[in-house]
């Protein structure tokens, strides 16, 4: 079968067929009252581009039993619309819209989709995240290693979060503010400094601000945290 890649998709065209991993999954709640918005979604594809794709409310029943986080999957029937909205995890102004009509068949990965990467990321430079600052239209995906934690803390109406801190490849120590779920399962005891190595840590769709001069991190509800081990290798 002949399918698209994100690249290609483009106008109202409701035709595309297209093969892609769901990288991140979530649900886009109101600030205001928590009730649900839509059901939102990274996709990649074989050459690792990248497509914020969204379910409208009213077809959440529909498909939210139907995809997983993680998993590869023939979508048909989907449609390219401009993307008016902020808080986009994906540096791009177009979105993929599932249809009533959209069809879901999901792939096991014997069936030649391992080379979909598993993960998506659009890493930028520092000036690039300073231009971001105050700006929620694009949100960001951050990477450095993993250097400092606070506790727990509830702020606000009631709200818990747990600052982490991160050093940068441009040599800055930076503040990423783990809201809610994040903070409270994040345990920084697994992460400490061992003799192997430090660990890195990847936050993706985070909001960019600045204090006194420095950039800080916050997550959003389509955030996720991943940290690997990085292996020092020395001269015996």
């Amino acid at each position: 079968m002949a399918y698209n890649y994100l690249s290609d998709l483009k106008g109202d065209a409701e035709n595309w067929v297209i093969k892609v991993r769901i990288c991140r999954l979530w649900d886009s709640v109101s600030t205001k009252d928590n009730t649900l918005l839509s059901m939102d979604m990274v996709l990649s594809d074989e050459k690792g581009n990248l497509m914020h794709a969204a379910v409208r409310k009213h077809l959440v029943p529909r498909f939210k039993r139907l995809l997983t986080e993680g998993l590869v999957y023939t979508l048909r029937n989907v449609k390219v619309t401009t993307n008016i909205y902020p808080y986009r995890p994906v540096a791009s102004n177009l979105r993929l819209l599932f249809l009533a009509t959209t069809g879901v068949e999901a792939l096991g990965e014997a069936e030649a989709v391992a080379c979909i990467p598993k993960y998506g990321f659009q890493f930028v430079n520092q000036a690039a995240l300073r231009s971001r600052a105050d700006d929620v239209n694009t949100l960001s995906d951050i990477v450095g290693c993993f250097c400092g934690f606070g506790e727990i803390e509830v702020v606000g109406a009631g709200h818990r979060k747990r600052d982490i801190r991160i050093f940068t490849d441009y040599s800055v120590t930076s503040t990423v503010t783990l809201w809610g779920k994040l903070g409270e399962l994040f345990d920084p005891t697994l992460y400490t400094l061992q003799d192997d190595g430090p660990y890195v840590i990847v936050v993706s769709s985070v909001t960019v601000k600045t204090y006194q001069g420095a950039l800080t991190f916050a997550t959003t509800s389509g955030s996720r945290v991943l940290l690997t081990r990085m292996l020092i290798m020395s001269p015996l």
